[in-house]
Parts: structure tokens; C-alpha cells; sequence
């Protein structure tokens, strides 16, 4: 029945999925896709450096394996339980908001982890990160699909462009976080953690009398 109900149904439409260079072009151009790949690349960069940095700072101070995981699969737990309400949130009064206030609580936390501490203190905030910087990915599915949109770029070209900017934050922050920690010690990586959310909450500020920002749709 299933394989019935499959060729049942109709292709995309040809003109939905052609792709083009031109179309491409457009699109690296477009202010929402490119606001889109920033935020999807952002949160994989600092969840790689909390995920190195993070175990071996509870390690050294004595957590096994088991207590290190329970922490990481809270903070999974939680990111998973928080997506779907960014999300309502994001329709309903823009991406600006929740935007903001993720690399807001991110940046606090990032200074929090910088500076270490014993662990049950050091634990919540591995918790406060994963929730804050997953919240990022939720506003940049959206506005990568927006952008596509706006572009008449295939959604499947979009999301491939999507993946890239993860897997390139996803391979940058581990390897980076790891080097700068093993060159200067495990607080500097942190440190411009907060600096890299620092700098989104800069960009994604409102601009009065100025056009929108990055991650807003223009009016009209």
C-alpha cells in the first residue's frame, strides 16, 4: 500500500526545484539566507567547543562517564523540549526575539564557563549552553527557507547550503576550541564564545529608520 501511495504521488513542481546559477547567485546575495546560514553556523561552532571543553572539565574534577552523559543528555532533553516553542514564538513576533535573547543568555553563560568553578556549578551552565545556543536553529531553518524563497532557489539546494554552514561549525569548533585550550588554557575559547554571541546580538539588533536587521524579513 505504501509503494501504491508513493507513486500516487505528484513530483514537485519543475519550476519549485530547477536550479540555476543565477538562482544560486540570488541567494548568496539574500539577506534572510545568508542571516539564516550565519545562525546555523554560530550555534555548531560553540556547541563544538562546549563539547570538548565541557567533559574534560568535569572529568578533572572527577565526574565519570556516566554523570558526564546524564548532564549532555539533559541538555539534549531540554533543546529538544524548547524547539517547538521558539518556534511558535518566531512566527508570531519574528526570529528577532528569540534570537536575542538566546546570544544574550548564551553570552552570560560563555563567560560563566570561562571561568570554571566545581562542578555543580559548572554542570547547570553546560545545561544553560546547550539550551541557549540550540535555540539558534530553530530561527535559522526559517529564515534559510525564507531566504530560498525570496531567491527562487530550490529548498533542497537551500539545505544542502545549510548542512555546509553546520558541518563547517561543527568541524571548526572542536578543532579550534581544542587548540586555543591546549595553547592558552580553557578559558579563552569560552571567552570568544561570548564574544562571537556578543557580536549576533549586535547584528541582529532593530534598526530604526535604517532598514531591518539580518534576521528580520524587510517590510513590504
Amino acid at each position: 500500500m505504501l509503494a501504491v501511495w508513493t507513486v500516487r504521488l505528484g513530483g514537485a513542481p519543475p519550476a519549485m526545484e530547477a536550479f540555476s546559477p543565477a538562482s544560486l547567485r540570488r541567494a548568496l546575495r539574500n539577506r534572510l539566507l545568508l542571516g539564516g546560514l550565519g545562525l546555523m553556523a554560530a550555534p555548531s561552532l560553540l556547541f563544538g567547543v562546549l563539547a570538548v571543553l565541557g567533559p574534560l572539565h568535569l572529568s578533572r574534577a572527577g565526574w565519570g562517564a556516566a554523570a558526564i552523559g546524564g548532564v549532555w543528555l539533559l541538555g539534549a532533553a531540554l533543546e529538544a523540549i524548547q524547539a517547538p516553542i521558539v518556534g511558535r514564538i518566531s512566527d508570531s513576533r519574528g526570529p528577532l526575539v528569540p534570537v536575542r535573547a538566546a546570544v544574550a543568555v548564551g553570552a552570560l553563560v560563555s563567560l560563566g564557563l570561562a571561568a570554571g568553578g566545581r562542578p555543580l556549578f559548572y554542570a547547570p551552565l553546560i545545561v544553560l549552553a546547550a539550551i541557549a545556543y540550540g535555540v539558534l536553529f530553530t530561527p535559522a531553518f526559517a529564515l534559510i527557507a525564507d531566504g530560498a524563497d525570496d531567491a527562487g532557489l530550490a529548498q533542497g539546494m537551500a539545505f544542502g547550503l545549510m548542512s555546509a554552514a553546520w558541518a563547517t561549525g561543527a568541524v571548526a569548533g572542536p578543532a579550534a576550541g581544542g587548540a586555543i585550550a591546549n595553547a592558552t588554557g580553557d578559558w579563552i575559547p569560552f571567552v570568544l564564545g561570548a564574544v562571537v554571541c556578543g557580536s549576533i546580538l549586535f547584528v541582529a539588533r532593530p534598526r530604526v529608520g535604517a532598514g531591518s536587521s539580518i534576521v528580520e524579513r524587510p517590510a513590504g
